[in-house]
């Protein structure tokens, strides 16, 4: 027994810190947001639906039954926005007071029928540094062949040639395209290569077909993509299950063609799915000139990616998104069989490249931490160089020098050579 002073003391002590905790309690409440996403026309689940709460940075993939589901969600206002390849994005406001556990998001096809696209770069105005974003509408507005043209949809950007013949870079702010970096799905395109010279890095050896959409950032970057003092390019290649889809571009000195196909693995017993797996192939050539088809760029590039979400047992909770791709490209410039060349002289510059990554993205949802994540990437390229060409060291006109005044007219050397003179 404690006395009866001291006992009053410490049930004071314990409701003030009740009544201090309290409060405190009540503000830092979390909610839960839960829905499902279906296609607006037919009603059937938008399975690998991404929904994303852009102000708290926390997210969700949809399952095979077009459910989601987003725990320890802060209260307050957040913008949730939902996205999938071949949909309209649908962004709305929403208002977290209390668990909201039945909203339904129907998301509209992305074709011919709607009724307008926007072909111009979208300005990102929650992002830190000015960042825009090209959807894929705008990429096939201007039949991308070469990514180095989306420059041309940027507020006073340039339109390029998109030729393969030669080197294209993408070059921000004026700051040459040494200094702007290239990624493609988080993997850096700078090599050993690209630094021995200040042209920066090439964009031919990209598959322009397999493009779902592209980031500009220009400024100083966040310190998460190095001393890039320019910008950086972040191009995002498409992702989920889709139908076969085949495409063919022509201008008058480039021709491509693609096959592209997203495969469901299918679910396991317990109805969880297996995962996504994408693959692509491209093939594109561009000639020099069009009177003459030998010399010309090649583009071989065959793609395959895997994504997937952990979201049971120990993921339960904390979901973990799975994301893994390979690109191999082979190719290069080529004019060894024109025939119109002198004997013997071409060119030959291989342009062969092997990429590949990993990356994790751990959603935690804590109060000092939100997602967790890790990237790893690999990038090999091959431009050895081959050329050959003919010198000649003859002069036009012959110079004489002698000491005494008259007529000289040259010898062959095996005859005694020299200059004989005639009088």
């Amino acid at each position: 027994m404690l006395p009866d002073n001291l006992d009053k003391t410490m049930r004071g002590l314990f409701i003030f810190i009740v009544g201090l905790v309290l409060p405190f309690a009540a503000v830092a409440q979390n909610f839960t947001i839960s829905g499902t996403v279906k296609d607006k026309t037919t009603g059937k689940p938008v399975e690998f639906a991404t929904v994303v709460l852009e102000n708290s940075e926390q997210w969700a993939v949809v399952d095979a039954k077009g459910y989601f589901e987003i725990r320890n969600v802060p209260a307050g206002k957040n913008m949730l926005s939902v996205s999938y390849l071949g949909y309209v994005t649908d962004t709305q406001e929403l208002d977290v007071q209390k668990s909201i556990t039945a909203l339904v998001i129907a998301l509209a096809e992305d074709n011919l029928r709607l009724e307008s696209a926007v072909v111009t770069a979208k300005e990102n105005t929650n992002s830190a540094t000015t960042s825009r974003t090209i959807d894929k509408a705008a990429l096939e507005h201007i039949q991308l062949m070469n990514v180095s043209a989306v420059t041309g949809l940027l507020p006073g950007g340039t339109t390029s040639s998109g030729s393969l013949t030669s080197e294209q870079t993408i070059s921000l702010r004026g700051g040459g395209s040494f200094n702007t970096s290239v990624e493609v799905d988080g993997i850096r395109m700078s090599n050993n290569a690209s630094f021995s010279s200040s042209s920066g890095v090439t964009t031919n050896n990209i598959a322009s077909s397999n493009v779902e959409s592209v980031e500009i950032i220009t400024g100083v970057p966040s310190v998460e993509y190095g001393d890039m003092t320019a910008g950086v390019v972040k191009i995002n290649t498409r992702k989920g299950r889709t139908p076969w889809q085949v495409t063919m571009s022509t201008s008058p000195s480039t021709k491509q063609v693609s096959f592209s196909k997203g495969f469901g693995l299918g679910s396991t017993r317990k109805g969880r799915s297996r995962g996504v797996i994408n693959a692509s192939a491209e093939y594109a050539k561009s000639v020099s000139t069009k009177m003459s088809p030998y010399s010309s760029y090649d583009r071989k590039q065959l793609s395959l990616s895997y994504s997937a979400q952990l979201s049971s047992g120990f993921f339960s909770d904390k979901p973990l998104r799975l994301t893994a791709g390979v690109t191999g490209n082979l190719g290069g410039f080529d004019d060894k069989s024109d025939p119109d060349r002198l004997l013997e002289e071409f060119y030959i510059g291989k342009d062969n490249a092997v990429r590949g990554n990993v990356t994790a993205n751990w959603l935690l949802s804590k109060k000092w931490i939100t997602n967790v994540e890790l990237n790893a990437s690999l990038s090999y390229g091959n431009k050895q160089e081959r050329q050959n060409s003919r010198y000649m060291n003859a002069t036009a006109s012959t110079s004489v020098h002698a000491t005494k005044e008259g007529y000289y007219i040259a010898a062959p050397w095996v005859d005694g050579g020299g200059m004989r003179q005639y009088s």
